[in-house]
């Protein structure tokens, strides 16, 4: 008996209170008459449980009292007894069931013994006889609205071929395809539409859209979403690379803009005093300024 059930539950309530070694000794005792379908001798559990220090051998007959309970000069436990006798008897009622299969598959192989009625291959009297000569059965023509809508199918459009008749660059067209491609968005009829209103509201071409667009890994293109450059070639989009570096620019712009304020403040506060002749006042002293 290789498997039995083990209730946690009822195992800590019975021997919750047991030393590390003391369990040890109870689960392997526990296992080994499980694994052999018998039960031990004091001799026998000391050697099932691989005892050898003297405090193992106690370990193991502290269990054996504990647990067990000695019938002649075997120790039994009522519970693994009867576990044991449940499982011997599935397994011969398994036997049985499987003895009565494989005698019943013999008998139906040599024709000895069956249920089934013979098959008669003949055709019952007046019946006609099945012809085999008949026209060959076809899938239904679409009628009506299904017919139309199956002529108004169109094959895969090639989106990039026209992006490219759009004015697009074709490396341009294809990396946006891509990018929309990675985004799981889908490349409609509506959203090409409200690319070239917003490269209108823009005021670029619908070629420049699909470039900046391709270059920031956008899927779609909002006029908002763009800066003109304030230097360098006018009318142009800045990427974001450019943009970066054109805020840094203003950032460094603008601190040296208040440095030369802060001079010039300081410049002024110290200003020296003038007499009404033009000379600079030096304690009681004069000289040209």
């Amino acid at each position: 008996m290789h498997y039995y059930k083990r209730n946690i539950g009822d195992y800590h309530k019975k021997a919750g209170r047991l030393s590390m070694l003391e369990h040890g000794a109870y689960t392997l005792l526990i296992d080994a008459c499980y694994d052999r379908e018998r039960f031990p001798t004091e001799a026998d559990a000391i050697d099932w449980c691989w005892a050898r220090s003297d405090e193992e051998i106690t370990a193991v007959r502290f269990v054996l009292g504990k647990f067990f309970e000695l019938d002649g000069a075997v120790y039994v436990q009522t519970r693994i007894s009867e576990e044991i006798e449940a499982y011997k008897g599935m397994a011969i009622k398994n036997k049985e069931i499987a003895e009565n299969r494989e005698k019943a598959k013999r008998e139906g192989r040599n024709g000895t013994s069956t249920k089934r009625a013979p098959v008669v291959n003949e055709s019952p009297p007046n019946q006609e006889p099945l012809t085999t000569n008949q026209q060959p059965r076809t899938l239904k023509e679409p009628k009506g609205d299904q017919q139309a809508d199956a002529e108004q199918k169109s094959p895969r459009r090639n989106w990039v071929k026209e992006l490219v008749g759009l004015g697009v660059e074709e490396k341009f067209a294809k990396d946006w395809m891509a990018v929309r491609k990675a985004k799981k968005a889908s490349m409609t009829d509506t959203a090409l539409e409200a690319i070239q209103r917003e490269a209108g509201i823009a005021g670029i071409t619908f070629g420049e859209a699909v470039r900046i667009a391709a270059e920031n890994s956008w899927q779609g293109f909002k006029a908002a979403w763009v800066n003109k450059a304030e230097s360098g070639v006018g009318g142009q989009f800045m990427t974001k690379q450019e943009r970066v570096e054109a805020a840094n620019q203003r950032v460094l712009e603008e601190m040296n803009a208040a440095a030369d304020a802060m001079l010039a403040q300081q410049a002024s506060n110290h200003q020296p005093a003038l007499d009404d002749q033009g000379f600079v006042i030096e304690g009681d002293f004069f000289r040209e300024n």
